[in-house]
């Protein structure tokens, strides 16, 4: 008996030495675990399903050669040969082609692919740095090339801008899924009205120049697309939180249904951001949700989106002295004096002036701050009619509304309308403290539509069409003051309004001659009614009605010089409207405000290879009565612009990724640019003997914001899956504040350092626990990104700068966690 036990056991251990087991994990194309998904080996009887991890195991196969099969109900089926020893197998399979994933079918009108002779950059959501810390959607981007960034606060949450070859921030086209966000009348983009909008954002497509015709209004310096249609095929709850310098704290919580009976769906987000900021009393609160919603099938898709955002920001806008940042205690006493009575008018400015440092704030009163709520609204559907014809089509509305409140010290009530004011003795009052309002209440609706075309595989055509209306309705009214009065000062000073109707249409055509040549063809028709009408904020009288018609023109080509390589070329055209400012600031001088045209040339070479990854050309910008800054800021903090007839910016543009080993990777980008105006003449204000408008000709100079030098570089180490570690890496050249080139407006030239650091877990209790580290400003430079500059002769020439400090060394530090 005992010898029979031996033989058997012997027996065994030979059959179970001849078996083997198969196991790994089953992902689709964005990553996502999939459940439920089924791997067998064709003709036998193995086979198994994953868990809600995308984990799989086969055991006790025998030797010899199978074809693997993978099947999924919402996706292709995935084939491999596997040869099987008695060795343990681990194969891991990826399910590129999700049936029901929007963007097969969806089209975005200005989007890029790399057949198209326009310079971008693509940012996947894997490749979003930092977007758990809280900061605005700006600091995110500012390692891509010729980017710029600038913050008021001066840690990156709160009110945010970038600049893109130093075309400022009402030129740069930004839009969620096809639909413009930037405002109708400013052409600004208010990024702290849409809070943590980087965890709903799946790609970031940042496109430089001209670039494809979008739905409305046309870029005129470069683009920014969002794209937050990405389906979770699994159901998930996401919970995050974050930490950081100057009391900041970030947290967020994401869920979603995943694909319900593999078509419907729905998800939603809440998140909340605090922070002190590094200015004194740059204080920020908001908060955002986003929900989305959502039935899918492989035809056609219907989809239900609202980002809602709310923020309450303490005004920073008026900068900091130039003699607190740079200067001596004699410079601030000199700044001082020149601006005692005018600047400084009260022993509370004086002695906040002195008492702080470069984070000064000019603003001390309580309630000085930004208060607004905007909630965009999308609905859009998509059709596949054929496998050579699809439509889109997205309804938006959005609505804003909110005030910014300010303290002013003595003011004249007949500035605001005001005459027979008494006190409670019956004494009449003509000036005193108060505090005001100014509202913004805005309406913009519209659709757009697109339908894309295959006449073959060789040649594609795509047509759309774009309207919307703005309405927005400013107004102001007094809502304090610091003196007793009988008389109602309570009702809207001013009144305006101020109506945009946009309609536009483009039509496209690629196609390809061989295997070597690639052509595009682009036309924009576009017409503009604005009109802005009613009482002002300086209670001046605006009767502004314009019309405008513009033809934008998009021509180009890429040769395909080998698998890897080709060169691309492309010219376009750009017209666009002054902004709302623009014509306010216009009114009562001889002329007004002229629309801007811009003839764009891109000339480039790229490299698509397993380890290294190049794009690098040059890049013409021809402007036409160029609105450019001119260093001063109205008395809200906003820019004011001019007119000049001629101006250009000429650039050397390149980006690098290098693969130069498995764990390492460098990134890097330089923008080398030469950006000029043609015979600029300076204006200066001599307030001598009453009021003398005094122009200097100055000749060739360079455009105000427009470094000659940018660049960045990133060094990339993943000693495995779980962890990444990233130095990088920003320099950028001197500025001028204004178009006069004199070296005493300038922003001086400076570089920066981050790290970041991220550890992934995977814990029984969880699908994945993210721990995340940065540090910014990693060696605590002083340095500024922004200013604003004014110069005038009182007696004398007098010249003020003002500057934004970034922070010094601070952090963030936090966790995600994905159930």
């Amino acid at each position: 008996m005992r010898n029979l036990l031996i033989y058997f056991c012997f027996l065994y251990s030979c059959l179970v030495s001849g078996q083997s087991t198969l196991k790994g994990k089953i992902t689709n194309g964005g990553g996502e675990a999939l459940e439920f998904a089924v791997v067998f080996l064709e003709g036998s009887q193995w086979a198994a399903s994953t868990d809600q991890y995308g984990n799989y195991q086969i055991s006790g196969i025998t030797p010899g050669v199978y074809r693997i099969k993978v099947t999924h109900t919402a996706y292709q089926s995935v084939f491999d040969t596997l040869t099987f020893s008695d060795q343990n197998m681990v194969k891991h399979f990826i399910m590129p082609v999700f049936m029901y994933e929007l963007m097969s079918i969806q089209i975005i009108a200005n989007k890029l692919n790399q057949n198209n002779p326009f310079r971008y950059t693509l940012l996947d959501k894997d490749k979003i740095p930092n977007k758990n810390t809280g900061v605005d959607i700006p600091a995110l981007l500012q390692n891509t090339p010729s980017l710029l960034v600038t913050s008021d606060a001066g840690n990156g949450i709160g009110y945010s801008s970038l600049s893109i070859r130093g075309s400022d921030q009402t030129r740069i086209n930004v839009n969620i899924n096809g639909v413009p966000v930037n405002d109708a009348e400013s052409q600004n983009v208010f990024w702290v009205n849409m809070p943590d909008l980087s965890s709903s954002t799946q790609s970031v497509q940042i496109q430089r120049g001209i670039g494809a015709s979008t739905n409305g209004p046309g870029a005129f310096g470069g683009s920014v697309l969002l794209d937050t249609k990405t389906i979770h095929q699994n159901p998930f709850i996401t919970l995050a939180g974050s930490l950081g310098s100057f009391m900041s704290s970030k947290g967020n919580l994401a869920l979603g249904t995943g694909l319900m009976n593999d078509r419907y769906y729905v998800e939603g987000r809440y998140s909340h951001i605090l922070s002190d900021g590094f200015i004194d009393r740059a204080k920020s609160k908001l908060s955002g949700i986003y929900l989305a919603a959502g039935s899918v099938t492989q035809k056609s898709s219907l989809r239900f989106q609202i980002i809602s955002g709310k923020e309450i920001t303490y005004q920073a806008w008026n900068g900091v002295p130039e003699s607190k940042v740079f200067g001596t205690q004699n410079d601030l006493q000199q700044h001082y004096n020149r601006n005692l009575g005018t600047l400084y008018k009260s022993q509370l400015d004086s002695s906040n002036l002195f008492s702080s440092d470069r984070r000064y704030n000019y603003y001390t009163y309580e309630n000085q701050v930004d208060n607004y709520r905007q909630t965009q609204s999308q609905v859009s559907y998509n059709q596949e009619l054929n496998k050579n014809l699809s439509f889109q089509a997205t309804g938006f509305y959005t609505f804003g509304s909110g005030y910014f409140e300010q303290f002013r010290f003595d003011d004249t009530l007949e500035d605001y309308g005001f005459t027979g004011v008494t006190d409670t003795s019956g004494n009449e009052v003509l000036s005193g403290n108060l505090a005001r309002r100014r509202w913004l209440r805005n309406h913009f609706y519209g659709i757009l539509a697109d339908v894309k075309g295959e006449i073959n595989q060789e040649h594609q055509w795509q047509a759309g069409i774009f309207a919307s209306n703005y309405d927005g309705n400013h107004f102001g009214e007094i809502v304090k003051t610091w003196f007793e009065t009988n008389s109602p000062i309570w009702n809207k000073y001013y009144n305006s309004k101020g109506q945009k109707k946009d309609v536009s249409g483009y039509a496209r055509y690629t196609g390809k001659m061989g295997n070597v040549f690639s052509l595009y063809g682009d036309v924009q028709l576009r017409k503009v009614d604005y009109s802005i009408q009613g009482l002002l904020d300086d209670r001046r009288i605006a009767d502004i009605q314009k019309k405008y018609l513009f033809f934008n023109p998009k021509a180009g080509m890429t040769i395909q010089v080998s698998k890897q390589n080709n060169i691309m070329f492309s010219w376009a055209v750009a017209n666009r409207e002054p902004a709302r400012s623009d014509f306010t600031d216009h009114i009562g001088l001889n002329s007004d405000p002229k629309p801007e045209r811009m003839y764009n040339y891109e000339l480039a070479f790229r490299h698509k290879g397993e380890l290294v990854n190049i794009q690098t050309g040059l890049y013409f910008m021809d402007y036409r009565n160029q609105l450019v800054l001119n260093g001063n800021l109205n008395d809200v903090g906003a820019p004011l612009r001019i007119n000049v007839p001629k101006s250009y910016r000429l650039g050397w543009e390149s980006e690098a990724e290098y693969h130069l080993h498995k764990h390492w990777t460098v990134l890097g980008n330089l923008t080398l640019s030469q950006n000029r105006i043609l015979n600029f003449e300076e204006v200066i204000y001599d307030y001598t003997n009453g009021f003398e408008v005094l122009v200097h000709p100055l000749g060739n100079t360079p455009i105000s914001y427009s470094p000659a030098v940018m660049g960045s570089l990133e060094i990339l180490y993943s000693p495995n899956k779980e962890m990444s570690i990233a130095w990088t890496g920003k320099y950028v050249s001197k500025q001028y504040l204004d178009n006069t080139g004199k070296s005493d407006r300038t922003i001086p030239a400076f570089h920066v350092h981050s790290l970041r650091a991220s550890y992934v877990l995977k814990p029984k209790f969880c699908k994945e626990l993210t721990f995340h580290l940065l540090i910014q400003n990693l060696f605590n430079r002083i340095y500024v990104n922004s200013g604003y500059t004014y110069s005038y002769i009182f007696g004398q020439p007098v010249r003020e700068n003002f500057y934004f400090p970034q922070a010094g060394i601070h952090g963030f530090g936090g966790f995600e966690v994905k159930f």
